[in-house]
């Protein structure tokens, strides 16, 4: 074996056994506690050199990975799925959403990359294939906001120089359409309130957070003296509220439930 350059970061150096140039690259500590030293080669000093110099701007930027097989997008996604998702995520949520578009989109079409090596293209490729298939707007973007949660964590456990999900634009999703009231539908809701609490003092006393009179158990029975159960007028001499505005119970036309027992 030939003199080797003094050992700081790397070493370089001749091999007299095979007549090729060595280098090492002290990239950090293992997970075992070991030294992360990684091996380059070529034939001339120069070309070990430059491969050594890459390594370490890798090494300083934080993008070169963890020693050991190169992480895949698939690997990744099924450990973030199944050991960091369920303790951030609803189970009901990760069975109905999360896990679904992970297994049947993401891990097929885009598994095969180095989680280091993901770039924003295969990103956009993606989301284009995704529209492709016929899927809406809104699953699209929330493909899209599931994998860069996962892209995220390993950024932060830095298993990645980066969340290149960030680098992308977020697909746009569907703007739900919303009808607005008419002018006139508007100035009727203040004056329902204003009706309801003035003759309806019990109802008007419970939506305040008050205990219904007789204590908490007590039956709420909202008469008018002399009127029997007849709430309904109200509503008609209001005039009727549109239907997207009707809550169960709102403004009750018909005759009222019998009270519950005591």
């Amino acid at each position: 074996m030939g003199n080797r350059k003094p050992n700081l970061r790397s070493s370089i150096y001749l091999s007299t056994a095979d007549g090729r140039w060595h280098g090492w690259v002290t990239m950090g500590i293992k997970d075992d506690g070991s030294p992360d030293r990684r091996h380059r080669i070529g034939r001339t000093e120069a070309e070990v050199t430059s491969k050594v110099r890459e390594l370490e701007g890798k090494r300083d930027a934080g993008s070169a990975g963890k020693a050991g097989r190169p992480l895949t997008v698939a690997d990744w996604m099924r450990t973030w799925l199944t050991t960091v998702a369920p303790r951030t995520v609803a189970q009901d949520t990760l069975d109905r959403t999360y896990e679904p578009k992970v297994r049947r989109w993401i891990i097929p079409q885009l598994g095969r990359h180095k989680l280091d090596r993901l770039q924003p293209e295969h990103l956009d490729a993606f989301y284009t294939w995704l529209a492709g298939q016929g899927l809406k707007p809104n699953t699209v973007l929330q493909i899209h906001r599931i994998l860069s949660r996962a892209l995220k964590v390993a950024w932060k456990r830095g298993k990645t120089g980066h969340n290149v999900a960030l680098l992308v634009d977020a697909p746009i999703g569907e703007e739900a359409d919303i009808e607005a009231l008419s002018r006139e539908e508007a100035r009727r809701i203040p004056r329902c309130r204003r009706e309801l609490a003035q003759r309806c003092p019990l109802v008007s006393r419970a939506r305040r957070g008050h205990p219904p009179v007789g204590g908490d158990r007590a039956p709420l029975e909202v008469r008018e003296p002399g009127r029997g159960h007849d709430r309904g007028r109200l509503a008609a001499q209001a005039g009727p509220l549109p239907a997207r505005l009707r809550r169960p119970g709102d403004l009750h036309q018909g005759p009222a439930p019998d009270p519950l027992p005591g």
